[in-house]
């Protein structure tokens, strides 16, 4: 992790803290949200990939078609920690364009990686979001899961290294016609991230909210800009409401500092 003393100074500043916030706590997640886009012209390199994504991509760099060949459980995670740690192990100490590495929680509770990421100057974050399911009543959209247990979770991320969080979520993106996202959809998945940022907080991790909009529907640009403001403007409004401190923490794709 970057020596923040040297590159953030911790004295108090002039923040709007709430309550739940000590001085202390919002001023180290104000400093690690600060060096995750400090200096500029670095950036955050995601490694959140689920096992069966890796599984996926190990069988076909080893030029493998059709189903992948039987092995235990133990020998495909064993295979996912040394593609991982070989991942990292090619990360150059100092690396000047990689601030912050995204980890499946994995990789980080089971494989314990994070430190050999932290000694190379990095910042280590966790994927937080679950898995997806259905939006009752709504075809073709989803909600994500994870917000039960999610403070639990996130206070052993922290203690095995980590200090940021992600948490993403898709949003259909259709033409006015087709009529994607929803009412619904939008407010859940505002109501989700602010959720998850808050707890987030409460775990001393910087949260990155992700509202992923995706273009492989039928939207022109100003269908897609119109959602792009309608999902950022619900997930600001519910922030507020859960006592989200904003400057410590991030909205995705572009990372902007909220």
């Amino acid at each position: 992790m970057p020596d923040l003393s040297t590159e953030i100074d911790h004295k108090p500043r002039d923040v709007l803290v709430h309550p739940f916030h000590s001085p202390a706590v919002a001023n180290d997640l104000i400093a690690t949200a600060r060096a995750l886009v400090h200096p500029r012209g670095k950036g955050i390199y995601a490694t959140d990939e689920t096992p069966d994504a890796i599984a996926a991509v190990l069988h076909g760099a080893a030029g493998g078609t059709g189903k992948p060949k039987l092995e235990t459980d133990e020998e495909a995670k064993e295979k996912r920690r040394q593609w991982r740690e070989a991942a990292y192990n090619a990360i150059s100490s100092g690396e000047y364009y990689i601030s912050g590495v995204i980890l499946y929680s994995e990789t980080l509770l089971s494989f314990q990686l994070g430190p050999l990421l932290t000694s190379k100057g990095i910042i280590v974050g966790v994927r937080a979001n679950g898995e997806l399911r259905p939006l009752p009543n709504y075809r073709d959209e989803f909600i994500v899961q994870g917000l039960d247990g999610l403070f639990e979770q996130l206070q052993a991320a922290r203690i095995a290294g980590a200090r940021f969080s992600k948490w993403r979520v898709p949003i259909a993106c259709t033409s006015v016609e087709r009529g994607l996202p929803s009412e619904a959809a939008l407010d859940a998945h505002a109501e989700t991230l602010a959720q998850y940022a808050s707890v987030s907080q409460q775990a001393g991790l910087v949260p990155i909210v992700e509202p992923d909009v995706e273009f492989a529907e039928d939207a022109d640009l100003a269908r897609s800009a119109w959602v792009h403001e309608q999902a950022i403007a619900r997930i600001y409004e519910r922030c507020r409401i859960h006592g989200v401190l904003l400057e410590g923490a991030f909205e995705s794709k572009c990372f902007c500092i909220l």
